[in-house]
Order: structure tokens, then C-alpha cells, then sequence
């Protein structure tokens, strides 16, 4: 018989399902191996199998991993890059109170972070400027990026 019996189906060999045909009797190993004989072809493509399946998930892990971390530095630099400006802005009222120059004297001009004047105001290295007073005598801050 052909695998057929009355009116059932075929029965499907692992050859079937690759396209080829039935082995010879004496190629056939013995039923004992059914369940465990693999080789040749299907080793090496369960091995890629494998080896792939790995390292997918090695390198989503990672993916992961460096997602986190890049959220957990990028959290963290704004969070420094706020104290910096909160620390900056006291620093600066409490260095303005202790301005002995009246308002006249630095009318129109900037000081840097560093401590350079610049007339006009006119800086364009970013960060902090201070006017220290504007024409009604009160004191200013200008926080600028670039």
C-alpha cells in the first residue's frame, strides 16, 4: 500500500513536505530514530536557526540596554543643565547686590559669565548676559542660548 487506506488520508513523510522522494528500504533508518534522527540539511538549518534566534535576541537586548540608558543620560543632562541656570541666576542677583557701580555707569552694556563687559550688548558666544539696570533703574537678566 501507498500510505492509503480506504478512504484516509495520505500519511506525510518529512520527504513529502521537502519536494523529494521516498528514501530506499535500505536508506530508511530504523523506527527506534523516528523521533530523534535529524541530520544533514535540516541540522544545519536548525543550527542557523539557533544561531540567528541568539543573537536577535542578544542584540535586541542590547537595543534595549542603550535605549535606556540614552533616556537616562538625556534626563539627566537637562536635569544638570536646569540647576546650572537656577545656580547661575542666584549666583548673579546676589553678585548684582553687590554692585557698588550705579545703574549710569553700566547703562547699555552687557557683562558675560566671564566677566567681560560688552557694550551695546552685543555678544554672540551664548549663555548668561546681564544688564544690570535698564533706563527705569531696575535691575535685568537675560538668559540666552546659542
Amino acid at each position: 500500500m501507498d500510505g492509503i487506506t480506504n478512504s484516509a488520508p495520505p500519511t506525510l513523510e518529512p520527504w513529502d513536505l521537502r519536494g523529494e522522494t521516498k528514501p530506499s528500504k535500505e536508506s530508511d533508518p530504523p523506527a527506534s530514530w523516528d523521533a530523534v534522527s535529524i541530520g544533514g540539511d535540516d541540522m544545519d538549518e536548525l543550527m542557523d536557526y539557533l544561531y540567528y534566534s541568539y543573537y536577535y535576541y542578544y542584540y535586541y537586548y542590547y537595543y534595549y540596554y542603550y535605549y535606556y540608558y540614552y533616556y537616562y543620560y538625556y534626563y539627566y543632562y537637562y536635569y544638570y543643565y536646569y540647576y546650572y541656570y537656577y545656580y547661575y541666576y542666584y549666583y548673579t542677583r546676589y553678585h548684582q547686590e553687590q554692585l557698588s557701580l550705579s545703574c549710569t555707569d553700566w547703562a547699555g552694556s552687557f557683562i558675560t559669565p566671564r566677566g567681560l563687559r560688552v557694550d551695546g550688548g552685543l555678544y554672540t558666544g551664548g549663555g548668561v548676559l546681564e544688564q544690570p539696570c535698564n533706563a527705569d533703574g531696575e535691575r535685568l537678566l537675560f538668559i540666552l542660548t546659542g
